[in-house]
């Protein structure tokens, strides 16, 4: 297993290490919040990493899902795709009181 850098670098060689520093460092406190958690486990690095490349996808259009020129429509998206949800979910830890 590598790190988030690397999958990230791997899946998008484009990134800049700045920008996918920054990046994973948004949603590496985006997935420890989802899911309760104080470190990232190792075995979810590669879903972090899919977690910066959509969010990096979606720099420019910020969240726009669907476009049409017709009649002026637009969606907006602001979530993560039903698998990296589905990751993140696995990944919860419930709190007890």
């Amino acid at each position: 297993m590598g790190t988030i850098l690397e999958y990230v670098m791997l899946m998008n060689p484009k990134i800049s290490n700045e920008v996918a520093t920054g990046l994973i460092a948004i949603c590496s406190s985006e997935f420890m919040m989802r899911t309760n958690q104080r470190v990232i486990p190792m075995a979810a690095n590669g879903l972090v990493a899919r977690m910066v490349i959509e969010k990096y996808n979606r720099l420019g259009v910020e969240g726009l899902s669907s476009h049409s020129l017709g009649a002026a429509s637009e969606t907006f998206n602001e979530d993560y795709s039903s698998d990296v949800l589905a990751g993140i979910y696995s990944f919860r830890k419930l709190n007890c009181v």
